[in-house]
């Protein structure tokens, strides 16, 4: 089946935005890896978006010793990317049929909210291992299918809160309390897991789970939103997971 952009001018405004809860958590793994004595560290983004991760991480390092990479499937979120880091190397690329770097590549892999929206998340593993260098870092974040709120939905008859039964409205499933879904427009969400998918995956293509956290989700507010940062505190219950996973040697 061929991929859908749905990050196009068409599905998506690019606007500026500061970092989300699970960017926050994710750039503090991240910064953990890289070496206080940078000498030549490379790191790729995988869904890079419109480049905001790269952006600080670029801002923070000295250039010449930090080597950034960004790929994402939409020509549209890339050009602004482009333009916001211009010293970064981006390139368009669809994880389906791979990631279009050599073995054993970069020093640490980013994927933040990529996982969800592949057909075939095996696969994206295992490129993932295959251009990481031995010992290298892949830090993860992707929805929680059985969040706490979702899990209280889904007793009501109601549609888990992050996932999507048609690429044309995302409110489908959600009977009386559509109005907590932020927008109608699908963002093709296929793929949702729970902590211990996502944890089994990673094992099963030869990674170490170093470390699993929960985020919470930026869209909610009032009770809903105090409940859920509570929640992160209970990544298999939390709206959704950043895990730093270790490729063995």
């Amino acid at each position: 089946m061929e991929s859908v952009d749905f990050y196009d001018a068409k599905h998506n405004k690019a606007i500026e935005r500061g970092f989300f809860p699970r960017e926050n958590i994710a750039l503090e793994e991240i910064e953990k890896y890289i070496p206080q004595n940078l000498s030549d560290f490379s790191i790729l983004d995988l869904g890079c978006g419109e480049g905001l991760v790269l952006s600080y991480l670029s801002n923070q390092y000295n250039h010449n010793s930090l080597r950034l990479h960004g790929l994402d499937y939409s020509e549209h979120q890339l050009e602004f990317a482009r333009k916001r880091v211009p010293n970064v190397t981006f390139n368009q690329a669809d994880f389906s049929k791979g990631i279009p770097y050599e073995n054993d590549s970069f020093d640490l892999i980013y994927s933040g909210e990529v996982i969800e929206h592949l057909y075939d998340p095996d696969f994206f593993v295992q490129e993932i291992y295959r251009v990481l260098k031995r010992g290298g870092v892949l830090v993860i974040t992707t929805p929680n299918l059985c969040s706490w709120i979702s899990r209280l939905f889904f007793c009501m008859g109601i549609y888990p809160i992050f996932y999507e039964s048609s690429t044309k409205n995302a409110k489908y499933g959600f009977k009386f309390l559509k109005n907590i879904k932020q927008q109608s427009i699908p963002v093709g969400h296929i793929r949702l897991m729970n902590l211990d998918a996502l944890e089994s995956l990673l094992k099963e293509q030869g990674f170490f789970v170093q470390k699993k956290q929960g985020f919470a989700f930026h869209g909610f507010s009032g009770l809903i939103a105090s409940v859920d940062k509570l929640m992160i505190n209970i990544p298999s219950l939390s709206s959704g997971f950043v895990v730093t996973a270790i490729k063995n040697t």
